[in-house]
């Protein structure tokens, strides 16, 4: 027939009448002629696929024996098919590729969670060989919170909804596991499910940095919660020209409210312009743009007009642009005190300057004055800076040699008793002798150690004068 001719590439004509091999221009393939010689002879028919030298096909060959000696056969051109068939053979072999050599594990389970295949990595995963695997319930290898979800989440596989989820897998010795499944439902013609694919990664070690991230974001919130200083993280507002303008307060901590009295939902997410009147000044401005240009963390102290209270800060910057930390604590009291001591000290001050006695206060571990105040100078001649840089052994040798003992008797008193006083003649810069009064005190450590001693001199030349006289005035009337 016409399809015969165009299987043979040959007309009717050249066809009937001439042998199989003349047909195939001595291409014939003995096999053939071996089953349709078969067929005639045995009566057997016969239905193969082969490939056909003569036109260079694919058959398909049905053949049968109507009466002896002859056949009679079927021809179907199936070349486009076995090239089909060919293709989809290499197409499976590159993709079975893959899947055998992916880094993910992957498996196929049927709607009762029946394993129908599983790769080798999952298998690796999982601690199993892959026969060990096959066949088995895939819920079996989650932990209790796993099999939950994985039953609750083929429902959704039934609906045809692909997912990826987090699930905790449990090894064949005992260890857990994380995983990343990407999952995607397989329906038939009908919607109905036929299995899940799902793509698996080993998520084990993000989820413990996780863990320990959250651990560690855990620590920090007390410690921000907890801590007595005040913190804050505000950002610099510039304007275009890029000077630093305002900043915007973006956290505090709960100190905050304690050190300043303003409650965090006030501030946060709002200007220093909008809650303190005048802002923080342009000299400040630029000190915080500078530790966030420069990277370099500043210390200091601002009296804040608005709460009328004084602050010690550590600026530092941090990794977000434009934004800086702020650790600070309310040192008011310090400073009231420091300024209280201040004026007390000018109020000592001017009556030490103009006290006649001579104040003295000496280092007991060092042997050297710390204080001489100036009305020494006119008891003696000397400046208080030459007696504070005088050394001990110079000191001693200007008091009267006769009188030494005595003076050294009365210092040993006093630093056992606290207190002692002698009377004795000092040496003066113009090589005279004064008599002096020295009331002193020494102050100890806890464990009795003598730390300085404080003396009080006065000038008595002239009361031991009026003594020698009244002594010789009695000695004559005797």
């Amino acid at each position: 027939n016409s399809a015969g001719e165009r299987f043979f590439g040959r007309s009717h004509e050249d066809i009937v009448g001439n042998t199989y091999k003349t047909i195939g221009g001595g291409k014939a393939d003995p096999e053939w002629i071996e089953v349709l010689c078969r067929v005639a002879l045995t009566g057997e028919a016969v239905s193969v696929e082969r490939y056909a030298p003569v036109g260079g096909h694919w058959v398909h060959l049905s053949a049968y024996s109507p009466r002896p000696r002859q056949f009679a056969a079927v021809f179907d051109n199936i070349t486009e098919r076995k090239q089909a068939e060919e293709a989809l053979r290499k197409s499976e072999e590159k993709y079975r590729l893959i899947v055998e050599t992916a880094n993910e594990g992957i498996s196929i389970v049927d709607p009762e969670f029946r394993v129908l295949f599983a790769n080798d990595k999952l298998a690796h995963m999982l601690g199993y060989s892959r026969d060990g695997i096959l066949g088995k319930n895939f819920l079996d290898f989650l932990d209790n919170e796993g099999k939950a979800a994985g039953k609750a989440n083929m429902k959704k596989r039934q609906s045809g909804i692909a997912e990826s989820l987090e699930y905790r897998f449990i090894r064949n010795d005992g260890s857990p596991f994380w995983v990343h499944s990407s999952t995607r439902p397989i329906l038939d013609d009908n919607g109905r499910l036929v299995c899940v694919l799902s793509m698996m990664t080993d998520i084990t070690e993000r989820k413990r940095a996780e863990e320990k991230l959250r651990e560690s974001e855990a620590r920090y919130r007390m410690l921000f919660e907890s801590m007595g200083e005040g913190f804050a993280i505000a950002e610099m507002v510039h304007d275009p020209g890029g000077k630093p303008v305002d900043y915007i307060f973006r956290m505090v901590n709960p100190a905050y409210e304690k050190l300043t009295g303003l409650r965090p939902e006030n501030v946060m997410e709002r200007r220093n312009t909008e809650i303190f009147e005048g802002g923080p000044g342009q000299a400040w401005l630029d000190l915080y743009d500078t530790v966030i240009s420069t990277g370099v963390p500043q210390r200091f102290e601002k009296y804040n007009e608005t709460l009328r209270r004084w602050y010690s800060a550590y600026l530092f910057p941090l990794p977000t642009k434009n934004q800086f930390g702020m650790i600070f604590t309310d040192i008011t009291e310090r400073k009231q005190a420091e300024e209280a001591l201040r004026k007390s000290e000018e109020r000592l001050r001017s009556v030490l300057d103009n006290v006649q006695d001579v104040i003295v206060r000496m280092n007991l571990q060092t042997g050297s004055y710390e204080f001489v105040s100036p009305s020494v100078e006119a008891l003696t001649g000397y400046s208080p800076n030459d007696f504070l840089v005088m050394d001990k052994q110079t000191a001693l040798e200007m008091i009267h040699p006769d009188d030494l003992p005595v003076l050294q008797g009365a210092r040993t008193h006093a630093e056992e008793t606290g207190k002692a006083s002698a009377e004795y003649r000092q040496l003066t810069k113009n090589g005279d002798y004064i008599w002096v009064s020295n009331r002193m005190s020494v102050v100890n450590d806890n464990s009795g150690r003598p730390l300085y001693r404080t003396s009080s001199i006065r000038d008595i030349t002239e009361r031991k004068l009026a003594e020698d006289a009244l002594q010789e005035s009695k000695k004559q009337l005797a």
